[in-house]
């Protein structure tokens, strides 16, 4: 696993020397997002949950500032997403649920506009569902019972129409 860090902080210090070089690229900030991303996994595996946090939002802030260059652009919206869901999963097991709950909502909301303008996209319908049962995990946690529900029943609706969509897909 030592090894594996210090191979990702050599990428992601090579990615960020080459956007130091052209700092308006967003491709080349991209680059530093995923980097970011992989070394906050490592740090993960590696049990150092300061140096995740650190990686992961660092990573949002990355990707926070590609979407102020190109809103309408869903791949910066879904980097925002998956740095904002592992920030949650982080928070929720350090024990901070309303944290995590914070960022599930916002990585929702994110997946709700991503569905809603290609409904046909079915990676987005997917993610919307995987979100959904995210929040409904944590609201069935707090007690909010009713929306825990409501959160289920509309990743299951969801989930139905993706396996009706596609009836060899076994991840559906």
């Amino acid at each position: 696993m030592v090894g594996a860090l210090i191979d990702y902080e050599e990428s992601l210090a090579i990615r960020r020397r080459r956007a130091d070089t052209d700092p308006g690229s967003a491709d080349l900030q991209n680059a530093v997002w995923d980097g970011l991303d992989k070394l906050g996994d490592g740090k993960l595996q590696a049990g150092d949950v300061a140096g995740v946090l650190r990686a992961y939002e660092e990573s949002l802030a990355i990707a926070r500032g590609l979407i102020l260059t190109d809103p309408g652009k869903a791949t910066w919206q879904n980097e925002v997403s998956v740095s904002l869901n592992k920030i949650g999963d982080l928070k929720l097991q350090s024990g901070d649920s309303a944290g995590a709950l914070v960022a599930y909502e916002e990585s929702l909301a994110i997946h709700r506009g991503l569905a809603r303008t290609d409904p046909g996209n079915a990676e987005w319908q997917w993610n919307l569902s995987f979100d959904l049962n995210d929040v409904g995990d944590l609201k069935l946690q707090s007690g909010q019972t009713s929306e825990a529900l409501a959160a289920y029943e509309e990743s299951l609706a969801i989930a139905r129409d993706l396996a009706g969509s596609d009836l060899g897909n076994a991840r559906w």
